[in-house]
């Protein structure tokens, strides 16, 4: 049965800290700073007051523009497509299949959204009728979308951004007000500034270590030295490149040990997390439930998961416009997920249109 608009409404906690890499800047005009995501919002919050400058800013008022950290809705929204098409892949043998037949266009459109837009020889039109069709079968394209054959076909999914319970979160019309009155008296003095830091990574030279020194050949200490040289005539050329533009540059071997400085969002942090898709199948439902569950599997986002950053929880309730609450999903410490209300009638619906596919419906 098609539903009008299901909304999946929730939260994501950060259970170690957490990295979103989006550029970097200089600090002190000479270290430099990997940024996490950001974006800009309206708030009434009072600013915090500034300890270095003892500006108490209290008695400002009315509304004003800050930068909050959030969690970026494009990288959930490309777990989930990823998940989703692993599934489908999966029970239909179509990594074999596809890849056989070296169908690397619908292997694309699965696992990142096609190969973009381009004039086509085609009539377009034919191709979305056909695009259309498809969507009864594959489910990665009518959830996400996707381009093939130069047309895009847009999905059903819109997918916000994480944004983190804070106070000038909470002093918006960014969150819902139903979400605010759970959260107000925890986050109310907490601001956006509070949740990041600084953190610094450093990528050791092992190879100024005597005892492994003593370990490697002649020929392998050669190498070393040769890449040394190289480094260093490297770093003079830039040195001397700098000077010529009026630059002052230290002179130095470029070192293979290196420092690295991120800003990371603190464990603990809760961010605020809603998708909303529109005209589901009661099969779609169960897609999007699956697709959480392997999330569950390995719950991280961002980068620098292998220094243990990124690992998350996350619980949606799942709301029809129509029937309103469906149940909710909850992720656990065991890497699954728990589900009550009505939802496990919709895992079954997905699982039995799961048995039906084949690797050929998925071809685009």
């Amino acid at each position: 049965m098609e539903k009008g608009l299901v909304i999946f409404e929730g939260q994501i906690t950060a259970l170690t800290k957490l990295c979103q890499i989006v550029g970097s800047d200089k600090v002190n005009g000479t270290e430099l700073l990997n940024l996490i995501k950001r974006t800009a919002i309206v708030t009434d919050a009072i600013p915090k007051p500034d300890k270095n400058t003892n500006d108490n800013r209290g008695n400002l008022t009315g509304k004003r523009v800050v930068s909050i950290p959030v969690i970026s809705g494009n990288t959930i929204r490309s777990i989930l497509r990823m998940h989703l098409a692993k599934l489908l892949l999966q029970a239909t043998d179509g990594f074999k299949k596809l890849t056989e037949s070296s169908d690397y266009e619908t292997l694309l459109l699965l696992f990142q959204g096609g190969s973009g837009v381009e004039k086509t020889s085609d009539a377009q039109s034919q191709i979305v009728r056909e695009l259309e069709q498809k969507k009864q079968v594959n489910m990665v394209l009518s959830l996400f979308g996707g381009s093939a054959r130069g047309v895009m076909s847009p999905g059903k999914m819109i997918v916000e951004d994480g944004i983190p319970f804070c106070k000038e979160t909470l002093e918006s019309s960014i969150i819902p007000e139903r979400i605010k009155i759970q959260k107000e008296q925890s986050f109310m003095n907490l601001f956006s500034t509070d949740l990041v830091f600084k953190e610094q990574y450093v990528r050791w030279d092992r190879f100024k270590d005597p005892e492994i020194l003593m370990q490697l050949s002649p020929e392998i200490l050669q190498e070393i030295d040769k890449e040394d040289k190289r480094l260093a005539e490297q770093k003079a050329r830039e040195s001397e490149k700098n000077e010529n533009s009026g630059k002052k540059v230290k002179k130095e071997i470029v070192p293979r040990q290196m420092v690295m400085n991120f800003e990371v969002v603190a464990p603990g942090t809760e961010f605020y997390h809603s998708f909303t898709v529109k005209f589901l199948e009661d099969y779609e439902i169960g897609a999007l439930i699956c697709a959480l569950r392997e999330f569950a599997k390995f719950p991280y986002v961002g980068g620098l998961k292998s220094k243990g950053m990124g690992k998350v929880a996350f619980v949606y309730d799942v709301v029809s416009s129509e029937y309103g609450k469906l149940g909710t999903i909850y992720s656990k410490e065991n890497f699954t997920i728990e589900v009550d209300g009505n939802l496990k009638q919709y895992i079954e619906k997905f699982e039995e249109k799961l048995s039906q596919l084949k690797a050929e419906d998925l071809r685009v």
